[in-house]
């Protein structure tokens, strides 16, 4: 039962991204940006139906280090882009507290976390975190998240009221993402 939860999961965010991407990329709409750049994540929060979406840069930017990268919060309603956000440089993973109404993002160049207010959109906090930040899970219950460390092989466990990290855990080498099982919290 579990593996067709997951499965489903699966299906419906792999529909939701390449819903989004052909909407993005119609050739009768040209307000919304193209992603094609370099969309890093997608995660839909169903509560309030909308879609974030990483971008480590886009088109018009050249390569330099210094170039932001970006959330884009997308209305999947009338899906159009509400909001464009700056965060760190080569953002790589998304995840969502829906209680407190805000999201991490994992800023790889720039070893941190950008954490974001869903109900401003803008970013409320910076925190710094290990080398190589990739994925981000969090638990919703006790408001915290996970952020793999890849280049230091750890993890950073960020207390997501107080905006801090709390603990960093040891882990084997290079890890890639992390995931949080709500039934064993």
């Amino acid at each position: 039962m579990k593996s067709i939860k997951i499965i489903l999961i699966f299906v419906l965010l792999c529909f939701a991204f390449f819903s989004i991407k052909s909407f993005v990329h119609s050739k009768n709409e040209t307000s919304n940006p193209s992603f094609e750049s370099n969309p890093q994540a997608i995660v839909i929060n169903p509560e309030t139906n909308i879609a974030l979406i990483a971008v480590e840069k886009e088109d018009d930017q050249d390569d330099d280090d210094s170039k932001r990268g970006y959330v884009y919060v997308v209305d999947l309603e009338t899906q159009g882009v509400i909001s464009k956000v700056s965060v760190g440089r080569e953002p790589k993973s998304i995840a969502i507290d829906r209680e407190l109404n805000s999201a991490v993002v994992s800023n790889n160049k720039d070893n941190t976390v950008s954490v974001i207010d869903l109900n401003s959109f803008s970013v409320i906090k910076t925190i710094s975190v290990g080398k190589g930040p990739e994925g981000v899970a969090v638990d919703q219950e006790a408001h915290i998240a996970l952020v793999v460390n890849h280049k230091d092989d750890t993890v950073s466990v960020i207390d997501l009221q107080r905006y801090q990290v709390i603990r960093t855990i040891p882990v084997g080498k290079e890890p890639k993402d992390v995931a949080i099982d709500p039934e064993k919290v």
